[in-house]
């Protein structure tokens, strides 16, 4: 067998890296994911937020991705349990459920606001009408990014992937949230998450474009 050449490895990853950020730049909710995670980096370079809000930042935005995902997976089950209702018992039914769902799997959310004490960031933050104006993108963006992905318009398969996907991406804002708290350096570490966590979130649909160009294309030469 012969070996490949180095320049011929070389061109193949260049080939793969082009072929993904044609993937990522195909979907437009990647560019708003993107820009979404870029609201801390602004924040840090530009608006001079201290370490604090900058944790406060991802910790409110791992609350908003958790309370929208929990939305819409109750909105889901009780339309498709209860698909003759009127729409006063559904929204009723989900927001029990939406209560008592966010309720328990945010306690570790809730654990970590006092943990990290961002009980002074988050007075500053609504305080302060910038960062409160900062903190409101990141809900709308979030809330706009599950809207335009279909959550309530998908199969039950996709909003499957679609969920497991999303809980990855909260535990990994988490573990960057905590190391960003005990390290300190929001100056040189927040593009670096910007970039995890857009990567994480966005890898999913990412990967599905990927295969979509290449048959596209497979059956163009065929």
């Amino acid at each position: 067998m012969h070996e490949r050449s180095r320049d011929d490895t070389d061109a193949s990853a260049w080939e793969g890296l082009v072929l993904l950020l044609r993937a990522f730049a195909g979907l437009p909710n990647n560019w708003l994911v993107l820009g979404r995670n870029l609201i801390p980096v602004v924040g840090v370079y530009a608006l001079g937020w201290p370490g604090s809000v900058t944790v406060l930042s991802y910790w409110w935005d791992g609350v908003c991705l958790l309370g929208l995902l929990i939305g819409a997976v109750a909105l889901r089950t009780g339309v498709e349990s209860s698909p003759n209702a009127s729409r006063a018992s559904l929204v009723l039914q989900g927001v029990v459920a939406w209560t008592f769902i966010f309720g328990m799997f945010g306690i570790p959310y809730w654990i970590a606001f006092n943990a990290l004490e961002l009980g002074p960031a988050a007075q500053d933050v609504l305080h302060e009408t910038g960062r409160s104006i900062a903190f409101g993108f990141i809900l709308l963006g979030d809330a706009f990014s599950g809207l335009h992905r279909g959550f309530l318009r998908i199969d039950d398969a996709e909003l499957k992937r679609r969920a497991q996907a999303g809980l990855h991406t909260l535990v990994t804002r988490a573990a960057l949230m905590l190391m960003l708290w005990d390290w300190g350096l929001s100056f040189l570490l927040v593009p670096f998450m910007a970039l995890v966590l857009t990567g994480t979130e966005v890898w999913p649909a990412v990967l599905a474009e990927v295969r979509r160009i290449n048959t596209s294309e497979r059956s163009r030469g065929g």
